[in-house]
């Protein structure tokens, strides 16, 4: 009976199906992590973290390889497409990361199809947040070393995790990647491609969005159908009730998609800072307070370079003047051949002279 007043209604139906995608709000229900590695670089360091941001944030918030490319099609736009679906990415960095070579002896990232450089450099064309995550005692990039399309990631915010230290190191990165991550179910034993088998598809994320979007068309032609099935008098409770049950519902849903509750709307207004010129999270990190920052006064094309409180890992680096955000804790800033510590504190920036 619905498929037969759905058919002689085709008008009505497409109208109510653009009204649910129109409201829909697409880009925050697809947020997710997408992990980039390479396999000979930092595979176990990359199934472990799999396992541990899923237990965070539930299955389908979490993507690893480029899954489920069907032959003949385009690689380059199968990447940009998948990338495209996640608020957040996360380029494992171990010692073979920068001078990994292929059969032939070239670097691969000189290769412009080497699937860790589209992938990354998809990521920062679109500008969304890309940490850094240096395992296995990698140090950063410098910029000069990196193809062009990859430049941006040297001034992109780092995250150390070590075999010491990974629970605890791990936990500082959930931190930060919540403001970007809109959190799923639970976790039902989810697990990461295996190195000897090809990559399956892991990505849910569409399929829910096309459940919820068919659910709400099949509501709003159920409603239809009713008010055409009862009295006027009937219809009108019909549509009063449709008013202050459904709308509302419809409009919290919205809400909802766009800010995640009243009380993180708050908390980031509260606890805001000031804006660095040079960023490597967004400004939801900087304005929750997780973060603080270094800067290195004076002006000009002078670089400052960032080091751990040990003073062996490089950070990153940052011209004169530029703040770079940190998370808290003790670095050492090397300006002109001579580091110097300096504290990071939440909220706050730190100058040096």
């Amino acid at each position: 009976m619905l498929i037969l007043y759905l058919s002689a209604n085709s008008i009505q139906f497409r109208q109510a199906v653009q009204q649910v995608t129109r409201d829909f709000n697409w880009e925050n229900a697809m947020r997710a992590i997408f992990i980039s590695y390479r396999r000979e670089d930092a595979e176990g360091q990359a199934g472990r973290l799999f396992h541990d941001l899923v237990a965070n944030f539930g299955d389908g918030s979490v993507f690893m390889d480029v899954a489920g490319i069907e032959p003949g099609r385009d690689f380059r736009r199968a990447i940009d497409e998948q990338v495209a679906t996640c608020g957040v990415l996360l380029a494992l960095i171990g010692t073979n990361w920068l001078d990994a070579n292929d059969g032939s002896g070239r670097r691969r990232l000189d290769d412009p199809m080497d699937f860790v450089r589209l992938e990354t450099a998809s990521a920062l064309k679109r500008d969304i947040p890309v940490i850094p995550v240096l395992v296995r005692g990698a140090s950063m990039p410098r910029v000069e070393v990196l193809p062009e399309d990859l430049k941006e990631l040297a001034f992109r915010n780092a995250v150390e995790l070590t075999h010491a230290r990974w629970d605890s190191d791990v936990q500082v990165l959930v931190k930060a990647l919540r403001p970007h991550v809109q959190a799923k179910t639970e976790p039902t034993g989810l697990h990461p491609p295996s190195a000897q088998s090809e990559p399956s598809p892991t990505r849910t994320g569409p399929s829910r969005i096309i459940i919820a979007v068919l659910g709400s068309v099949l509501v709003l032609a159920l409603v239809g159908y009713l008010w055409h099935q009862k009295s006027s008098e009937e219809a009108a409770r019909v549509v009063e009730q449709t008013e202050s049950v459904d709308l509302p519902i419809a409009q919290r849903t919205g809400e909802e998609n766009t800010i995640p509750s009243a009380s993180v709307e708050a908390a980031s207004a509260s606890t805001a800072v000031p804006q660095p010129e040079r960023v490597g999270l967004s400004s939801t990190v900087a304005a929750s307070g997780t973060l603080g920052s270094v800067v290195v006064l004076g002006t000009g094309d002078d670089l400052y370079y960032i080091y751990d409180a040990s003073g062996e890992k490089q950070l990153g680096y940052e011209r004169t003047g530029n703040a770079r955000e940190l998370f808290p804790g003790n670095y050492l800033v090397e300006v002109s051949g001579v580091k110097r510590p300096v504290t990071v504190r939440p909220g706050q920036q730190s100058a040096v002279q």
